[in-house]
């Protein structure tokens, strides 16, 4: 497989790679290789696979063991989840490299061309989460300053009429028309004209943003809060959490898919599945989505202090819960300097059961040691009652903990 692995250093990348394992290594039919090509280029089920398997390692254990065998046809089968022909990636990469050097280079119109092309709401607040890390001052609007949308001022951006819910383009073009206003009593005489086309709801948009502030109409002082709503600039207030909190939080960008962290992050959109849905975070530093229940309760526009394990939330509470202190085992975990818990021994942070289809009863637990290092466990349905009567969240224990062969860490038994 040298000669079709050396650009890649030995990794099976490209479809066109996985066609030619078919081929060269397990004496398959360019037939066979390309039907397996077909399965990878439209993303289907991995489990089609399956007719192509036997013939795979047969072939291949004549050059190679049947162990490293099996192990590459489940490689193989990962493609099936994401991956394309070697003239796609390439196409791919030259944008990637095109728009890298942009964004180094002209990063204040690269952001502005970003935000001026995007119309997901969703999308939008990364850019300007974005916009905020490589230090580009994103100006809030202003009546007299702002144009239809985004536009560039200086160094800076500037939101325009249309970025403001309840605003529609058209609202904004008569504004510019009649402007600039030397006071909100005049933009109010403009509006109240027949046929000037700006309704009260677009004037309170403005003021609810500030926008349309002047010495006859100054700003409240609480416009931040309305922000989010209207403008899709998430607000982080944190007023009231102690810093020994803060200190146990980790950021959305230190966030992995593996291991157990506590977040604190604002809901901006749940998405729903069939058992499960998506809870969409973001805070000053990342956008991130991390799975929940089904009929979760967690609101959007809220925000969270969440306990994470193996990107499932397994707790939240509010900040005002946190503040207020209510009688809560995670909240109790999170006041506390440390787990009371000896060696050998954990605290239960958190057990979350849950019923599988064979209509059985499992859990996922979090763990703390005396430091409080988080661990997340399972108990499977054979020893889960036993379980469920000694890992009460805020309880301490000494379970005997074994590893899987997929390095899932599970309960054999409780001492």
């Amino acid at each position: 497989m040298q000669p079709y692995l050396m650009n890649t250093y030995g990794v099976v990348i490209y479809q066109e790679q996985v066609m030619q394992a078919c081929v060269y290594l397990a004496g398959m039919s360019w037939s066979d290789a390309d039907k397996i090509r077909k399965i990878i280029g439209k993303k289907k089920d991995a489990h089609e696979f399956d007719v192509f398997k036997e013939k795979f390692v047969m072939g291949a254990t004549q050059h190679i063991d049947k162990d490293s065998a099996e192990q590459l046809w489940h490689d193989f089968e990962a493609h099936a989840g994401y991956s394309f022909n070697r003239s796609h990636a390439v196409a791919y990469s030259m944008l990637s490299y095109w728009t890298a050097w942009l964004k180094h280079y002209y990063p204040v119109e690269f952001m502005f061309a970003l935000l001026k092309s995007e119309k997901d709401k969703d999308a939008r607040t990364d850019y300007l989460l974005e916009a905020k890390r490589l230090g580009i001052k994103v100006l809030l609007p202003h009546i007299n300053e702002s144009d239809l949308d985004f536009s560039i001022q200086g160094e800076s951006i500037r939101f325009g009429f249309s970025n403001i819910k309840y605003v529609s383009e058209g609202i904004g073009s008569k504004i510019i028309d009649g402007r600039p206003f030397s006071s909100y009593s005049e933009l109010l005489e403009f509006a109240q004209k027949k046929g000037s086309g700006i309704n009260s709801r677009a004037i309170s948009a403005l003021n609810a943003v500030g926008g349309a502030a002047f010495d006859d109409n100054p700003r409240s002082g609480n416009e931040s809060d309305n922000y989010y709503e209207y403008l899709n600039i998430p607000k982080f207030d944190t007023k009231g959490i102690p810093p020994e909190i803060m200190a146990q939080i980790s950021p959305l960008e230190d966030f992995s898919e593996q291991g157990c962290f506590v977040l604190m992050a604002m809901v901006k959109s749940i998405k729903r599945g069939s058992g499960w849905s998506r809870v969409e975070l973001v805070d000053s530093t990342e956008s991130i989505g991390i799975f929940h229940s089904e009929g979760t309760q967690i609101e959007t526009n809220n925000m969270y202090i969440f306990l994470v394990g193996d990107n499932r939330i397994h707790r939240y509470v509010t900040l005002e819960d946190v503040v207020e202190r209510k009688p809560d085992p995670f909240i109790k975990y999170l006041y506390a300097k440390e787990v009371p818990a000896d060696d050998n021994q954990y605290g239960v942070v958190d057990f979350t059961p849950y019923r599988t289809k064979a209509n059985k009863m499992m859990a996922h637990i979090i763990i703390s040691t005396n430091d409080k290092k988080l661990r997340r466990v399972i108990a499977f349905p054979k020893n889960y009652t036993v379980v469920l009567g000694k890992m009460k969240p805020g309880s301490i224990c000494e379970p005997i903990v074994e590893k899987l062969d997929d390095g899932t860490m599970y309960v054999k038994e409780v001492r």
